[in-house]
């Protein structure tokens, strides 16, 4: 059943891959390239670099100003940037914490994430910030249910709701586990999914095929999340500070609507 599980995962992690290379080809590469390069209207019809508009490097000051800390939001509420704190540290953190679990535990072992206290501290971790970036994505459905009109053409409500239940998942896919497993050995770093475990087992449900159901959705909604995002507005967050940089003086600015005019005749 494990080998079948990761096959699955893997076929997923793959097909989910090719999207998301796609649409970062679509809606990032080439609207780059289409600000920064002009077709050779001479005989070998060549592209060649515009060097009225630089290069779109953005500035450490810049990164951290448009996709961390995000001004912006600030400027319009303190909630909301609360609220984004929330999401894009629980997001980044919980990513960095999952590929670290895999690297130390399935890529290359080391005995002390393996079966040492470092697996507990692990597992600590990915709890810790699923609980940030749930917490941070259910304030945003409400505020975006709530607000409806005013906040549409910010927020992606389908997409909020989708990583809502890819982290909603992965909760019950780890309570659901320590249900069949009760006495994991790590089960004592868990502070949030092993209390609901305890609280649940009393039901005589069929577990074994709950979990399995649950995983394989999880599985399903990792995949199809990150396949998506080349394709929806959670894509500002990472060409946002590369969009900053070539529009912050006037006259790119100006090449730039110049540019995007000239690709719409």
């Amino acid at each position: 059943m494990t080998m079948l599980k990761y096959t699955f995962l893997w076929m997923m992690i793959l097909v989910s891959i090719g999207f998301f290379l796609v649409g970062v080809y679509k809606n990032i590469v080439s609207k780059i390239a289409h600000i920064l390069w002009v077709n050779d209207p001479g005989p070998t019809g060549t592209a060649s670099r515009d060097t009225r508009v630089r290069l779109p490097f953005a500035s450490k000051e810049t990164i951290f100003r448009e996709a961390i800390i995000q001004k912006r939001i600030e400027n319009r509420s303190a909630f909301l940037w609360f609220r984004h704190l929330l999401i894009a540290f629980g997001f980044v953190s919980l990513f960095v914490v999952a590929q670290l679990y895999a690297l130390f535990i399935k890529v290359y072992p080391i005995a002390y994430f393996v079966s040492g206290v470092g697996r507990g501290y692990l597992k600590f971790s990915l709890e810790l910030t699923g609980l940030v970036l749930f917490v941070g994505l259910t304030l945003g459905l409400i505020h975006r249910i709530m607000n409806a009109e005013q906040e549409k053409t910010f927020v992606d409500l389908r997409l909020l709701l989708l990583l809502w239940l890819v982290v909603a998942t992965g909760f019950m896919t780890e309570i659901l586990r320590f249900i069949i497993e009760p006495h994991d050995a790590f089960i004592a770093y868990s502070f949030v999914a092993a209390p609901v475990a305890r609280a649940m087992a009393a039901f005589p449900w069929q577990w074994n095929t709950l979990y399995t159901v649950m995983w394989t959705t999880h599985a399903i909604l990792i995949a199809f999340f990150f396949a998506c995002i080349p394709f929806t507005k959670f894509v500002h967050i990472f060409v946002a500070p590369f969009g900053r940089s070539i529009t912050m003086g006037q006259d790119t600015s100006r090449l730039k609507r110049e540019k995007i005019a000239e690709g719409l005749l």
